[in-house]
């Protein structure tokens, strides 16, 4: 390969770096402890007084119940030992089963009480607020979660040997290990365990898109188990549903809000990104936005990947560092369209939160800076020079239309 081709995309880089300041949000990351603690403190007070003086006691209520529920360590390994046994989702497949087919068919069943039902949390969880919340995807495999979980619990430094032993049935191995570190009680806020299926999806499938489209065909995957492929089964509780239409209610719209609570309450209180094998965890819109409330809150965070393997400074195939590198949250996925929405309506630039984002994850101090080894901020740079040519091959392109127009209303 010529030499200039190879140089040309760092030239490119090295430009960006100092004309554009492309990683100036990265100074924030970068801060002092004083100067850290002054802006998670300014983001701590504004959050409180919006809440206060936008909503009223009974969204306060309902955040502070959401921050009081937590499962420990030792109980999810108990309840994903339980997993395949008769009764118990038999079919259930380590390396194939979501965390959505698991809610589904595991933790909405058993959390059914007469008429209603209560979150897993409520049940079976120790009755004290979590000392760290876990940003992950129901898309993700359920074993991953919970390998993510115990791995951050031990200190490791990713997760696929303890998925490994999880798969094969060593859950005693395991939570004896947790029990000599003394870590079996500590505590985690996992959406899908506290959270009240039953007050809001438990008895939908989500609504229909139209027939034969690219969202019908989305929509019909998510309803069906990933094993059998059999749609899933309806709760029949008579839970009332508390979603977008009732607000304060509402169990799905609170997390920056509880965040901002447990930040507060909770000494420190951390958040895990328990990130899957694809990376989809950065480019769903609740994930992207609990990353960057957990920065703007100053709260510590920690990322488990399955493997690092795939962000080595040699590593030839660099599909992984471009899919990062080129992420925006206007293209942010979420399963229910208003919700996308709604994020996307709280952010006032999408542009500045996109560099922020970028910031968070390959920064000095960002989330996958020690895999990365600087390589990312090259490809990143590169990317960015490349959206900006875009750009401006869109507007030439719009100039030259409207130029073309008016000369044939001309003539």
């Amino acid at each position: 390969v010529p030499t200039i081709f190879m140089v040309a995309p760092i030239i490119d880089a090295m430009f960006l770096l100092q004309m554009l300041e492309l990683f100036r949000e990265r100074r924030r990351l970068d801060e002092s402890p004083r100067q850290k603690q002054e802006t998670g403190d300014r983001g701590q007070a504004w959050i409180g007084n919006h809440m206060r003086e936008t909503y009223g006691d009974v969204w306060i209520t309902k955040v502070n119940e959401l921050a009081a529920r937590s499962i420990d360590v030792g109980t999810l390994i108990d309840f994903h030992s339980r997993l395949g046994q008769p009764g118990v989702m038999p079919h259930y497949s380590p390396f194939r089963s979501t965390t959505t087919d698991v809610v589904r068919q595991v933790v909405i069943p058993c959390t059914k009480t007469g008429d209603g039902g209560v979150s897993y949390s409520e049940m079976f969880g120790p009755d004290e607020q979590p000392s760290c919340m876990v940003t992950h995807t129901w898309s993700n495999l359920f074993i991953d979660l919970v390998a993510a979980v115990v791995a951050h619990s031990l200190g490791s430094k990713d997760y696929a040997h303890i998925a490994e032993m999880l798969a094969t049935g060593s859950h005693s191995t395991v939570y004896e290990e947790l029990r000599v570190k003394g870590r079996l009680q500590l505590t985690y806020w996992i959406c899908a365990f506290c959270v009240n299926q039953h007050a809001s999806i438990c008895g939908s499938l989500g609504k229909e898109p139209t027939i034969g489209t690219e969202a019908w065909h989305r929509w019909d995957h998510s309803r069906r188990d990933t094993v059998t492929r059999q749609v899933f089964s309806l709760c029949t509780c008579k839970e009332p549903k508390h979603l977008n239409d009732s607000r304060d209610l509402c169990e799905l719209n609170k997390f920056d809000y509880m965040m901002h609570v447990l930040q507060r309450q909770v000494h420190s209180f951390c958040q895990l990104v328990a990130v899957d094998r694809e990376f989809h965890v950065f480019s769903r819109a609740w994930c992207v936005a609990e990353l960057v409330q957990a920065h703007l809150e100053s709260t510590a965070q920690y990322v488990q990947l399955h493997s690092s393997e795939g962000l080595r400074d040699d590593a030839e195939d660099l599909s992984l560092y471009i899919k990062l590198s080129s992420l925006t949250v206007a293209e942010a996925e979420a399963t229910l369209p208003e919700d996308r929405d709604a994020i996307l309506a709280k952010i006032p630039s999408i542009p500045d939160f996109d560099a922020h984002l970028q910031a968070l994850i390959f920064g000095e101090s960002g989330l996958l800076n020690r895999r990365f080894s600087g390589f990312g901020a090259i490809i990143a740079s590169v990317t960015t020079a490349r959206r900006m040519k875009a750009v401006l091959e869109e507007g030439r392109r719009q100039k030259q239309l409207v130029r073309g127009a008016c000369q044939s209303w001309n003539e």
